[in-house]
């Protein structure tokens, strides 16, 4: 494959996937995650209105039984009122506006991210056994090329999970690696392009220790895969409790509004 052919493929297969090292980020749809849905929050903050408007509204009336004067009464029916009225309106609204952001958003994300995974699970299974099959036939030029190739579209998957790490909220992220795994699948990706170079340009020929460590630092592409599908399934679940109010939804249970 020719360095133009590696360009249209790759164009084809992984331009799409967002990184943090791209320019174009905020035109990411995931630019505009919204805040998440937390409902015990919400609960709470309801409660707290109420208690302080039924307060007020207490506190007047018995100072209407002090004073005997009528205005403390109307004052403390007033506030009531606000209490069952404004109150909750303003509650309802808010929850309901923040919750509609959330179910349009990953309405439309869902989809997208399909799209995305499975192009990684093509572009992976593509050249994942290639590499291997290669240096078994002893043609080192191809086995580097497969290398080349694959251990791109693996740094295409890596910098895909860095950058939703980056931009999802803390209960999705629980379903990602860490930064600290990641980097760990960075440097031995690295480590392990350093070898294979050194041999295929300086001797042209291909250690089977190298081959092996170049197979395994790739495997860690699959397993960021993975993730990403389980990822996929936390979002999907999420969405129906959002949805439908199902209990069974544990992932923005804690999250949601």
């Amino acid at each position: 494959m020719t360095e133009h052919e590696y360009e249209e493929w790759f164009e084809e297969n992984l331009s799409e996937i967002e990184s943090l090292d791209k320019a174009d980020i905020s035109n990411s749809p995931f630019a505009y995650v919204p805040r998440p849905l937390r409902r015990k929050r919400w609960l709470i903050f309801g409660i707290i209105g109420l208690v302080i408007s039924l307060g007020t509204s207490f506190g007047l009336s018995l100072l209407y039984e002090t004073a005997d004067f009528w205005i403390w009464n109307w004052l403390s029916n007033a506030f009531l009122s606000l209490a069952f009225g404004l109150i909750a309106s303003l509650i309802i609204l808010s929850y309901t506006n923040l919750r509609d952001k959330n179910v349009a958003f990953y309405s439309d994300i869902i989809p997208k991210m399909e799209k995305r995974i499975d192009k990684m699970h093509d572009a992976y299974r593509a050249y994942a056994f290639k590499l291997d099959r290669e240096y078994r036939k002893k043609d080192y030029k191809s086995c580097y090329e497969a290398w080349h190739i694959h251990s791109n579209t693996c740094f295409v998957i890596i910098g895909y999970l860095r950058f939703l790490n980056t931009v999802l909220s803390s209960e999705l992220k629980s379903a990602l690696p860490s930064e600290d795994d990641l980097q760990k699948a960075d440097d031995r990706l690295l480590a392990a392009n350093q070898k294979i170079q050194q041999e295929f340009f300086s001797q042209e020929t291909i250690c089977e220790e190298t081959a092996n460590e170049c197979v395994q630092a790739t495997e860690y592409g699959m397993y960021a895969l993975s993730c990403l599908e389980q990822l996929l399934i936390t979002i999907k679940n999420s969405l129906y409790g959002l949805k439908y109010n199902k209990n069974r939804n544990k992932t923005l249970k804690e999250d949601e509004i």
